[in-house]
């Protein structure tokens, strides 16, 4: 029997096993795999998110600590300091925001939240009107009282 014996070099080493890589797919570009949670399927059990974004009418300043909730249902939140709220786990579909903040007038909106995405609402609230305070008039004073007709003067 006979063996053949023959010798590599470094560079021959070198190249040899740069083919093995490159013949087993190693050095090509990974193959995009599809996106299964875009299917339509898939996306309909997978909860909404809102971001609400609460903003005073004029100044367009953030409004922080203000109240969010989605009407009919027990969902809520409240702003940060940048005047923005999230609101989580909400069901896809319509849901009516209603947002207040003391000093401000409530306000109703309506959006269309999808499923597995992240959806944003910009609210603007109005500076409610102030109120007058009765404490700080001055009422007439009621006129004196008139002597009861059951007291007689003698």
């Amino acid at each position: 029997m006979r063996t053949c014996r023959f010798s590599i070099t470094p560079v021959g080493r070198a190249l040899a096993l740069a083919s093995l890589v490159f013949a087993a797919g190693c050095g090509s570009p990974p193959r995009p795999q599809p996106n299964l949670l875009k299917s339509p399927a898939m996306t309909e059990d997978l909860p909404a998110t809102l971001v609400v974004l609460v903003r005073e009418a004029g100044s367009h300043q953030p409004i922080p600590f203000a109240s969010i909730a989605v009407k009919g249902r027990e969902v809520g939140g409240m702003t940060d300091k940048s005047g923005t709220g999230v609101i989580p786990r909400l069901r896809p579909g319509r849901v009516v925001l209603r947002t207040t903040m003391l000093g401000f007038e409530a306000a109703d909106d309506s959006i269309v939240v999808h499923a597995g995405r992240r959806d944003t609402i910009g609210v603007t609230l109005y500076p409610a009107p102030l109120m007058p305070d009765p404490w700080l008039y001055e009422y007439p004073k009621p006129p004196p009282r008139s002597a009861s007709p059951d007291v007689v003067e003698i």
